[in-house]
């Protein structure tokens, strides 16, 4: 029986393992996620991982298998076409430290708001089925 110490020690060699394995894809699975703080935490993180299974040649598996399978080895899931995003917006600009939105008229009128829920009486009770697995 192993000790839980043990069972650390295999469960991060592993991990480790897997990282170092599948560095580049993970590389750039962070580098097609939004900007933000977790995206690059990623990056710092993956950057020195895909330098160390590159310099082992622990990428070299993956390219051998997916040469095998006649797949294209590209390291992950692709960028999305620049082309195909859609345009930026231009930057917004607040004139005062007054901060209300004011939007243009559109010239239709507003739709009518939805009709308020029946109202629930003795005469017309609300029916309710409570239903469970277990």
């Amino acid at each position: 029986m192993m000790r839980p110490r043990q069972l650390l020690v295999v469960a991060l060699v592993g991990l480790t393992l897997a990282l170092l394995l599948n560095a580049r894809s993970l590389e750039r699975s962070a580098e097609t996620s939004p900007f933000g703080v977790r995206r690059s935490v990623e990056i710092a993180l993956l950057r020195p991982a895909v330098a160390i299974s590159d310099h082992l040649a622990l990428d070299r598996p993956r390219a051998a298998l997916s040469a095998l399978l006649r797949r294209p080895d590209d390291g992950g899931p692709a960028p999305p076409d620049p082309a195909a995003l859609p345009p930026a917006l231009p930057p917004v600009r607040v004139a005062s430290s007054d901060l209300r939105l004011q939007l243009p008229a559109s010239g239709r009128a507003r739709a009518a708001p939805p009709p308020a829920p029946p109202a629930h009486t003795a005469a017309n009770p609300l029916r309710l089925l409570v239903g469970g697995d277990s």
